[in-house]
């Protein structure tokens, strides 16, 4: 019987301790909203009247810390200034926002704002699951913001100002020193001295490596073209050591670079021919680069007989294209694209300057004066087309559509000549652009369709192109009769009206053609006899059947409008036949 009084008891005492909690809870101390403690009548307001507050609010209210602070009188008195002060913080700069996270002000809430809800360049990413957000400035890998929900509680649960005082600089110093050391895909800790990068396979390995400004060059921009201090490949060529080799190389000999390209033994003829005219004209050393992907083996075991010969040095390069980068089927479209896409791994560090010149052309002049012609700060320099021949100017695409409202006043060029500023192409990362240029309109068939001349003409805007003089390529198409005096390289165009075959129309226009092309013949002939072979193909002098017959190639006869306009810009206007000067 005790027993059960008891309990009996008990249960109205626990359900006056429920009431008062709750009463407390809701009619805190201080409170003025309490309708209870002023002693107004509840009557006529029922419980329909009181606003709904949806279960997810109220969950989510019940979360934060401080979601809705207390209507209390302020007990701190600030003034107005205090109130109303604005600082100065530059996000792109070196400034850090540090939150003190004082418990029991709204700090919780106030600290998801900072990360969540504020609008910037580089907004925080903030993943789900996560209460830590990533908050970086604009382009660079670096924490502006110093809280628990950017950087954790770093300096301790709750810290006051003082640990935080002494505490920021060292953690922000320790985080700051481990990006600027970072680096992924090699062998050793992030911390060592020596990066070690074990390579065991034939398979290429990607090393990602994280670098930093200094910080009185944190405003200066490594890609400007305005910029003439060292830039990112001086500062890995003087890693390498390249650039040191290059001074010393430069001390000891002044070496003329020059570069080609052909595929065929046509070609190749004509290669051989382009590279004695060279020679002939100049008596600086000579070095010529050449495309190994597309010679033939002829071609490769004469070379260095005509080296020997002719007293001139020589290197065969070659370039996986990159799996990422939009291939090409044909193999003429290839070779263009090795022509102009990369420029800036081709060659080595230590080559300054290179000189393009075509297969099918006559140089007449000393190309030093070329290569050490200023280009007033662009990475090359190209000549215009002739305009001079009136007759073709029904076949002069560029005057006229696309074209002639995308160039303006600037003037379309011919790519049989080029010469590259290699330190500057480097420096402005002209073939990062070129590629991504070329990756973007590639994917459209019309597009491109002389890839090597419409590409770096289309990028103009953002790849500057020096105009070299008018006589330094002269071609009997597009120039009169009158300027080929002057010329100081001629070119055996193919022209769209006559579709005269390339072997008949040099003899005729360039007269020292066959005296060179006998020298060389003359040269094999002693080449294969000292070997007990018999003559090459390329001696007996036949072209293709194609060219026999009078006609260009079947991609230059096509000739679609060179690249896809822009939105809003006209469509581009199909390229009359032949318009291709080159192969």
């Amino acid at each position: 019987m005790d027993d059960r009084s008891s309990k009996l008891i008990l249960v109205p005492i626990l359900a006056v301790l429920f009431v008062m909690i709750g009463y407390q809870y809701i009619c805190p101390a201080g409170s003025t909203s309490c309708h209870f403690k002023s002693g107004e009548k509840l009557s006529g307001v029922s419980l329909l009247s009181i606003p709904y507050q949806e279960s997810d609010e109220f969950y989510r209210d019940q979360d934060l810390e401080d979601d809705s602070p207390p209507k209390v009188p302020s007990k701190f008195n600030f003034t107005e200034r205090d109130l109303e002060r604005h600082v100065e913080f530059n996000i792109k700069g070196d400034d850090v926002i540090v939150f003190l996270h004082i418990q029991k002000t709204g700090g919780t809430t106030f600290g998801r704002h900072l990360v969540r809800n504020i609008r910037l360049e580089q907004p925080c990413d903030c993943k789900p699951g996560q209460k830590k957000c990533t908050c970086h400035r604009p382009g660079k890998a670096e924490s502006w913001l110093f809280s628990r929900f950017s950087t954790g509680w770093s300096c301790g649960l709750h810290a006051d100002w003082t640990e935080l005082t002494n505490c920021v600089p060292v953690v922000m110093g320790k985080k700051e020193a481990q990006m600027n050391k970072r680096h992924d895909g090699t062998d050793s800790p992030d911390a060592a001295g020596d990066v070690v990068v074990a390579l065991t396979s034939f398979q290429s390995k990607v090393i990602k490596v994280r670098v930093q400004k200094k910080a009185d060059r944190i405003n200066e921009d490594l890609l400007s073209e305005a910029t003439e201090s060292r830039g990112l490949w001086d500062s890995v060529a003087s890693i390498t050591g390249a650039a040191s080799r290059s001074n010393d190389a430069e001390k000891k000999e002044d070496v003329l670079n020059i570069f080609s390209v052909a595929s065929g033994h046509l070609y190749e003829r004509f290669l051989r021919i382009m590279m004695l005219s060279v020679l002939r004209h100049t008596k600086t050393p000579v070095k010529f680069w050449f495309l190994k992907n597309f010679l033939s083996p002829s071609f490769k075991e004469a070379i260095p007989h005509m080296a020997e010969a002719y007293g001139f040095q020589y290197e065969l390069v070659q370039y996986k294209w990159p799996r990422w980068l939009h291939q090409q089927t044909e193999k003429q479209r290839l070779i263009w694209g090795y022509k102009i896409l990369f420029l800036d791994v081709l060659f080595p560090l230590a080559v300054d300057k290179i000189i393009f010149v075509d297969a099918d052309q006559i140089v007449r002049a000393d190309l030093k004066e070329l290569r050490d012609l200023p280009l007033d700060g662009a990475p090359y320099g190209y000549t215009p087309f002739c305009d001079s021949r009136r007759e073709m100017d029904g076949y002069r695409f560029w005057k006229s559509g696309y074209w002639a409202s995308h160039l303006g006043h600037r003037k379309y060029h011919i790519s049989a000549l080029y010469v590259v500023d290699l330190k500057k192409f480097r420096k402005i990362a002209a073939g990062d652009r070129l590629r991504g240029q070329y990756q973007a309109l590639s994917q459209d068939p019309n597009s491109l369709s002389n890839l090597d001349q419409d590409l770096p003409n289309n990028m103009i805007h953002q790849v500057a192109i020096k105009s070299l003089p008018q006589e330094w390529l002269w071609c009997e198409t597009w120039c009169d009769d009158v300027s080929k005096g002057n010329a100081k390289t001629i070119d055996l165009c193919n022209n769209p009206r006559t579709k005269e075959p390339k072997l008949t129309a040099a003899a005729r226009i360039v007269p020292e053609w066959v005296e060179y092309d006998n020298d060389i013949k003359r040269l094999l002939r002693r080449i294969q006899e000292e070997r007990g072979h018999a003559p090459v193909q390329e001696e007996r002098g036949h072209a293709p059947v194609q060219e026999e017959r009078g006609h260009a190639p079947v991609q230059e006869e096509r000739g679609h409008a060179p690249v896809q306009a822009p939105s809003g810009a006209p469509s581009p206007k199909p390229k009359q036949d032949g318009q291709r000067d080159e192969l």
